[in-house]
């Protein structure tokens, strides 16, 4: 979901970027995944909680997706940008796309009832328009296709004038004659300006932002409590929130909450970096991102039948949500071993059948 880490920027005006893979952005993605997850099975009677988790898990990926935007696609001009974008954005949608199709058509339609049934061509037709029907967080491979592109004359400004920029946006948004609210637009477009100033933030801020995860331990406990306190305050406070949907509540608070948020998770991510299981999930939120939707139901009803409780009701507790979080991550994770395995095996093979071919 978030790009490999850039190399050092040519250009002197650029923010400077890592020079290598930083443990806490593993750990920062799977906190983000895990609240993803658990915010699709969390008891929708249960708003507190379910709000307190959109506030921030999506503006998360967007900010770390502009801290690893690369300065050489930037620097080689808009065309190659675009052509850059459409491979690992756009590449994914397709390919989740079709097997989300597969599998839809092939087995969920018989288990699902008759409202949730689509026909071929709204489901085609929703693919198209960058709104799925059939596998709802495919949304945001698009979206953030579209961020990028939004950013892009913003990333090649020295950084002061991007930070204005970002806040200039905001302040567009405001405006009563352009109101982002219940109007995703097509191929999420006003979704995509919404999230945008997140990811100019995160292009912009990235040394601060990785200060936050990697000053000392105290520090990062410390601040994470600090932050938490205003984004618990502000959600609290809020209507419900659904980037997806176009929902922010009050769009000021929603950007001063979903920062607080952001930051939150930064530096619990910077205390729970050393977790070798919490950064395999973040290596791996792009494909839970993408297939946690389509096996929930699946995975749900196999922890029913193991624990043994009744098919109806067991799913409306916080409890039972995390154990389908965990069990759904644990799902996917395995398939992402199997397919990881199997690509060594097949590349294995190859390399044992060159000799002989060359020979021949």
């Amino acid at each position: 979901m978030v790009p490999e880490n850039a190399r050092e920027p040519s250009n002197s005006q650029s923010p400077p970027a890592p020079r290598k893979r930083q443990q806490w952005v593993d750990a920062a993605k799977g906190l983000g995944i895990i609240t993803v997850v658990y915010g699709h099975l969390y008891p929708p009677r249960l708003y507190q909680v379910h709000d307190w988790i959109y506030l921030f898990h999506m503006p998360l990926f967007f900010m770390l997706s502009g801290m690893f935007q690369k300065p050489s696609a930037i620097a080689s001009g808009f065309w190659s940008f675009l052509k850059h974008k459409l491979s690992c954005r756009l590449g994914p949608y397709l390919m989740f796309s079709a097997i989300s199709l597969a599998l839809w058509f092939g087995v969920s339609r018989r288990f699902l009832p008759p409202s949730e049934l689509h026909s071929w061509s709204e489901a085609l037709s929703s693919l198209v328009l960058g709104r799925p029907v059939i596998n709802g967080p495919l949304w945001f491979f698009v979206c953030l296709f579209c961020a990028e592109l939004f950013a892009y004359p913003f990333l090649k400004l020295p950084r002061a004038y991007g930070l204005l920029a970002a806040g200039l946006l905001v302040l567009a948004l405001l405006n009563p004659w352009f109101p982002p609210e219940d109007h995703p637009g097509l191929f999420e477009a006003g979704v995509a300006l919404v999230a945008t100033p997140f990811l100019l933030v995160g292009y912009f801020l990235r040394d601060a932002i990785a200060a936050l995860a990697t000053m000392s331990l105290l520090k990062r406990c410390s601040f994470a409590v600090i932050f938490l306190i205003p984004t618990t305050i502000i959600s609290m406070h809020h209507l419900p929130i659904s980037m997806r949907m176009a929902n922010y509540g009050n769009l000021p608070g929603f950007y001063a909450g979903a920062l607080c948020g952001c930051a939150m998770v930064i530096c619990l991510a910077g205390v729970l970096q050393h977790s070798r299981l919490l950064c395999s999930i973040g290596r791996a939120s792009a494909l839970i991102f993408a297939l946690h939707y389509l096996l929930r139901q699946y995975v749900t009803k196999g922890v029913k039948i193991v624990l043994f409780r009744p098919l109806q009701g067991v799913d409306q507790s916080a409890f039972f949500a995390a154990i389908y979080t965990i069990a759904l991550i644990a799902v996917i994770m395995l398939l992402d071993k199997l397919f990881v395995l199997a690509k060594s095996y097949a590349l294995r093979m190859t390399r044992d059948h060159e000799p002989s071919s060359s020979g021949s």
